[in-house]
């Protein structure tokens, strides 16, 4: 009785052993598997969300894209767990909102609160409720945010259910047949069942990784040791592939940084990564009150190498010119390019500005050669605009601006010219800002008013008029009008202008018609930016149409302006000229062009620049320059008119040479119309009566 007692026990134990073990092995596993499919179903959806906050970026940058992000959201529709997904816009508006259509008649407070839908961001779980809220764009440059929510209690019920009809039944009839056996191997299922229950003890534990057991036997311990087995190498290759897919997640990260930080063209660090080091490089000098510099260039003639040789040229360019600052720059410096033949260098830790004069001495030294570029060999040139850091004091954007201001300075002076930044620059900005501001009230206001300089013949006759824009600023004063039309230009507004002086030129020709029978032509000038916008062509062709003064009408237009899109430029004048209109090549001899192009060109009249008058009585080159104009526009065929006469001198020296139609203060200064009617300048016919100096 006591043997079989001891063995009824023994059995008992062993059974009872044998059942909390594969009840520890079966709690384990069931425990390592729902955690490991909850890791794995949070890095998915971590990932997941990380790269539709990428490419929701561009259409979040501006205005919200809604088309796009609808489009960018749709992806979800092939994930049957995702609830739903929000966009947020910057201030935590929403912006669009993603339902599956099998979640539909959820809200989503019903499934979160509202507070954890605007919680911090990253990717947790609420019960079995993901939840991921991302920031699109960067957290400095936060252009809004992404919530996607996702339900794992379907998938992991059913996963459960999976693993319980797996592994149970194989449990019960490992159990069973260890059961029947136990009484004969007794001693060696309890010592290899301790192992066993040790081993599983310690996964549980995590003192050691989820290695397989090793058990040399092929009984019922031997098949619970290979159940568990196939379980950790189930579990080892998930973790395999988890390893795998953040192994691409990361290097995805990397490439994104790198998209991120650097310009894909030249490998340079691009305007994101330069402002952030910038910001740096200026908390350090305002430590250690070192200073900074910060030069900001702009390639000259870029978009003229685009146009003529194409951008595949133009970007090897923009390669090679990186490539020769690289060798330009000390290692301490920081070369970037911000985009477009734009490119930054930060030259920290200066000791005083020798070494800036350093670089830009091999700057210039190194752009005086040409570029091999294929079959072309391209100059080019920097202007370039400098800027230290105490001047700005320690700010980026200020010293940003600053070096920007300069560099357009340094661009107004001509090809590879290079600026400091003075503070009378960002005045002279801001004045320029708050004329641009005054535009369109001043013309609404009267404010801006047409003067008429004449144009007399060898005989002083009047035989034209030139229209010339004058402002009388309330704040400001009397405006230069070279200053007001840069200003209206850089803003885009000297359409408006253009406009004021069409209709009112076009309204005096009808008021000298009609009041006093003359038919005289009157000028107008015409900005580079007019030729090209197509609003201000096609009014110039309806006031044109309207009024029917064609034949009284003189367009001018410089020589630079002509020339800086000849093609474009040349078929509209063609036009012009087709229905009766004049057209003028003005300040003639100043855009360094090449004369082969006067005889393509569709004007009946050459203005000599006054810089060549004023000179010419002490200068004999000046006075050739003249008549070598002269003569080749006549045998052209063309009117030569001299603009700033200004004294008796000059008139007989440009007679002599037999100039045509002379213009300058020697005869009239530029008045009102109703003055120089008031005067009766136009029945005057001699010489010696029409000169009013």
């Amino acid at each position: 009785m006591i043997k079989i007692g001891l063995t009824m026990r023994v059995v008992l134990v062993t059974l009872g052993a044998v059942i909390m073990t594969a009840f520890a092995v079966h709690s384990l596993s069931f425990n390592e598997h729902k955690a490991l499919y909850t890791r794995t179903a949070l890095l998915n959806l971590d990932a997941l969300s990380e790269n539709l906050s990428h490419s929701l970026l561009p259409a979040m940058s501006n205005n919200p894209d809604i088309p796009s992000i609808a489009t960018t959201l749709l992806q979800l529709d092939r994930l049957e767990t995702i609830l739903f997904a929000i966009v947020l816009d910057q201030q935590g508006t929403e912006v669009f909102r993603y339902v599956n259509q099998s979640h539909h008649s959820q809200s989503s407070e019903e499934i979160i609160p509202n507070t954890i839908m605007h919680s911090e961001y990253g990717t947790f779980l609420q019960e079995y409720i993901a939840i991921s809220r991302k920031i699109i764009g960067e957290e400095q440059y936060k252009v809004g945010t992404l919530v996607v929510v996702t339900d794992l209690k379907p998938p992991m019920i059913l996963a459960n259910n999976l693993y319980g009809e797996k592994v149970i039944p194989l449990l019960i009839v490992l159990a069973g047949v260890i059961s029947i056996f136990a009484y004969l191997m007794q001693n060696r299922v309890l010592l290899r069942l301790k192992k066993l229950t040790q081993h599983v003890a310690n996964i549980r534990e995590k003192q050691i990784e989820l290695s397989k057991y090793t058990d040399s036997g092929d009984d019922e311990i031997g098949l619970l040791s290979k159940g568990i087995n196939d379980f950790v190498e189930r579990i080892n290759i998930n973790n395999d592939k988890l390893e795998r897919q953040y192994s691409q997640l990361e290097k995805r990260q990397r490439e994104l940084e790198y998209l991120a930080n650097y310009d894909v063209l030249t490998g340079l660090a691009n305007r994101k990564l330069v402002q952030e080091l910038l910001k740096n490089y200026l908390e350090k000098s305002s430590r250690d009150n070192s200073e900074l510099v910060l030069l900001f260039m702009d390639l000259d003639d870029f978009k003229n190498v685009n146009d003529t040789l194409g951008h595949e040229v133009g970007d090897k360019l923009i390669v090679a010119v990186s490539n020769r600052l690289k060798m330009i720059v000390r290692k301490a410096d920081v070369l970037a390019r911000l985009g477009g033949d734009e490119f930054l260098i930060v030259l920290p830790d200066l000791e005083s500005l020798e070494a800036v004069m350093a670089i830009l001495a091999r700057i210039k030294e190194s752009f005086n050669k040409s570029f091999s570029l294929d079959e072309y060999e391209v100059s080019s040139s920097f202007s370039i605009g400098l800027a230290t850091a105490s001047n700005a004091n320690y700010n980026p954007e200020t010293l940003l601006r600053n070096a920007d201001l300069a560099m357009y300075q340094a661009k107004r002076q001509g090809k590879g010219q290079y600026v400091f930044f003075e503070h009378a620059l960002h005045l002279k900005v801001i004045r320029a800002q708050e004329i641009a501001m005054s535009i369109k009230g001043g013309l609404k206001n009267n404010e801006l008013y047409l003067v008429y300089q004449p144009k007399v013949n060898g005989k002083g006759r009047i035989v034209g008029l030139e229209a010339l824009v004058r402002w009388e600023h309330p704040n400001l004063g009397p405006l230069s009008p070279v200053e007001f039309i840069e200003a209206a230009e850089r803003a885009g507004l000297v359409s408006h202008i253009t406009e004021f002086v069409l209709k009112t030129a076009i309204s005096d020709i009808l008021t000298l018609k009609s009041m006093h029978n003359l038919s005289l032509s009157i000028s107008i000038n015409l900005s580079a930016h007019d030729v090209k916008d197509n609003l201000i062509r096609e009014l110039i062709r309806s006031e044109l149409t309207k009024s029917a003064l064609n034949n009284n009408i003189e367009f001018e237009i410089t020589e630079t302006a002509y020339l800086e899109d000849f093609i474009d430029v040349e078929t509209f004048m063609s036009e012009l000229q087709s229905i009766g209109c004049s057209v003028a090549l003005d300040d003639f001899g100043t855009g360094y062009s090449s004369l082969s192009y006067l005889t393509k060109l569709s004007i009946q009249t050459l203005k000599v620049d006054r810089q060549f008058i004023v000179n010419m009585e002490k200068s004999n080159k000046d006075m050739a320059v003249v008549q070598t104009i002269i003569l080749l526009a006549k045998s052209l065929g063309l009117v030569v008119c001299a603009e700033g006469v200004e004294t008796k001198e000059q008139f007989d020296m440009l007679e002599r040479i037999s100039c045509d139609i002379y213009q300058g203060y020697y005869f009239y200064k530029p008045k009102k119309l109703t003055e120089l009617l008031a005067e009766n300048v136009f029945s005057i016919n001699e010489l010696n009566k029409s000169k009013n100096v």
